[in-house]
């Protein structure tokens, strides 16, 4: 009799029908004398008997061989390419015999067999026949030039648009070629793993028809700049936050701070020798200051009042940063470098927090709840003329200006369309100059490269236990988002590539 296992291989196109928990057999039919450990194996007693045999034939022929599925249920061991197998205790009826985990170049003549059988003992006979087509081909080329090139080389992916089926290949950093052998289609390839600093205006995924015998070629630029530093807050091993630095390409990782307190809130001052962050060293959370190296470490901010979230001016002349004081909610305050100077810029009975300047100085951005729910708003310089800037249904925090001004990403929370509203994902949006706000991916903390190409941020991976329940949402490192394709918000993401792994976040560029 067949034992039945739950269908899980995953180029198959067929669900499982009958669950199994390990060590329970299952039977086909009722009207049976006993079950098989091995359905390909003969009982010592007359049985009935599926016999399967299979040809294939063709170019590129699927040469592993595919799963016998009768009834919607896989009858192991499986079939041969140009084979056959017996398959004992089926049992007196009429049956569906297909075949699974056939290749994607590979069709199965006819489909689906029907077959009865008659009566208790009775043999049965399945013939088919599979037909394969030739294997077309992606020939890419990649070519690398400029300075730090990207030492770990690329990975390309060809993924298919109307079945769930990639192809991938490693590829070498420069001037080299990977050849993916791939079913007729039309495919989207894209490069992957590409560095921080390294860019090219020609890197958005390309979309192509794969022929059948066919040869299709692609060509991608890739053009490394310099590496540049990024701080960034990472839980070490006693369970601390402390701050980090690691260059754009994932590499030369460096321990900055050192301290029984949290610190965090790294942000680099414009010249790139310094590093405001908050800190819990004194009695009260406070906004200090260090070299780029983590050394002089000096408070801003007095010791009674919780103070956190520093911003640099453009000019490197002013600290903007959040502060709660005297039972009041958090508001936005500035003071100059030296912590002299202070001035509260916003006072009102909801929180504001996370400021951030523009480029050209003269305002400021920030998150606030004073309209119910926390949403970005944006100040003069000194706190006047407060204007709600995106209406969003997202709720948003973390604003950052592009380094042209022109646009302002945030971090809200993306929701799965109805009747699964209830998933939601931190998520980073971009906004700006016109229309609303478009979802880049997943993130928060997100930080503009100089060069306002590609946004470093917290990444974040969401699993689900069960499909009605919410999704469980971890920091895993920092990740790189490309949220620009020709120019447009949202046409393009991709984690290219992970910076560090780990409970990582909050990452700020050195200018």
């Amino acid at each position: 009799m067949v034992q039945l296992q739950a269908f899980a291989r995953r180029r198959s196109p067929f669900p499982a029908a009958v669950h199994v928990v390990p060590g329970v057999r299952l039977c086909l039919a009722a009207l049976l004398v006993g079950c098989s450990d091995d359905p390909s194996s003969p009982p010592p007693y007359p049985i009935t008997k599926l016999r399967v045999t299979v040809s294939t034939s063709g170019a590129d022929v699927d040469t592993d061989g595919y799963e016998v599925i009768v009834d919607r249920s896989v009858a192991p061991p499986g079939v041969a390419s140009n084979g056959s197998v017996t398959l004992y205790g089926v049992g007196v009826g009429t049956h569906s015999v297909e075949l699974g985990a056939v290749a994607p170049n590979c069709v199965v003549e006819g489909g689906p067999a029907t077959v009865t059988i008659s009566s208790p003992g009775a043999v049965a006979e399945v013939s088919l026949h599979v037909v394969c087509l030739a294997l077309g081909s992606v020939q890419v080329t990649v070519t690398t030039t400029g300075t730090d090139l990207d030492g770990n080389g690329y990975t390309v992916l060809a993924t298919a648009t109307s079945l769930p089926r990639s192809v991938s290949g490693v590829i070498r950093t420069s001037d080299a070629t990977t050849l993916l052998r791939v079913a007729a289609g039309h495919y989207v390839v894209a490069l992957h793993g590409v560095a921080a600093n390294c860019d090219g205006a020609d890197l958005d995924p390309r979309e192509l028809d794969v022929v059948s015998g066919a040869t299709q070629t692609l060509e991608f630029a890739v053009v490394c700049q310099p590496v540049r530093r990024l701080a960034y807050v990472a839980s070490v091993n006693t369970g601390n936050s402390e701050i980090f630095a690691v260059n754009s390409d994932g590499r030369g990782a460096v321990r900055l701070t050192n301290d029984v307190a949290e610190d965090t809130d790294p942000a680099w001052s414009p010249d790139g020798t310094r590093i405001a962050f908050t800190s819990q060293r004194g009695p009260a959370r406070g906004v200090y200051v260090m070299n780029e190296d983590g050394s002089g470490v000096k408070a801003l901010t007095p010791s009674t009042w919780h103070s956190y979230r520093p911003a640099w001016s453009p000019d490197g002349t002013r600290i903007a940063f959040v502060s709660v004081r005297d039972g009041d909610a958090a508001d936005v305050y500035v003071m100059n470098a030296d912590g002299s100077g202070e001035v509260r810029l916003t006072n009102h009975p909801a929180d504001d927090t996370d400021p951030a300047w523009s480029p050209d100085g003269t305002r400021i951005a920030f998150a606030s709840e004073r309209d119910g729910s926390a949403q970005i708003y944006v100040m003069n310089a000194d706190g006047s003329g407060v204007t709600r800037l995106i209406s969003s249904p997202f709720p948003g925090g973390h604003p950052a200006w592009s380094p042209d001004g022109s646009r302002l990403a945030f971090t809200g929370n993306r929701c799965d369309d109805p009747p699964y509203s209830a998933n939601c994902y931190p998520t980073v949006f971009v906004a700006g100059p016109t229309g609303p706000p478009v979802a880049v991916g997943l993130g928060e903390d997100p930080a503009w490269s100089p060069d306002g190409r590609k946004i470093a941020v917290t990444r974040f991976v969401c699993e689900f236990y069960y499909y009605y329940y919410d999704p469980t949402c971890s920091a895993v490192g920092l990740g790189i988002l490309v949220p620009f394709a020709n120019g447009t918000p949202g046409s393009h993401e991709a984690w290219d590539p992970q910076l560090t792994a780990g409970e990582h976040g909050k990452p700020t560029w050195r200018p």
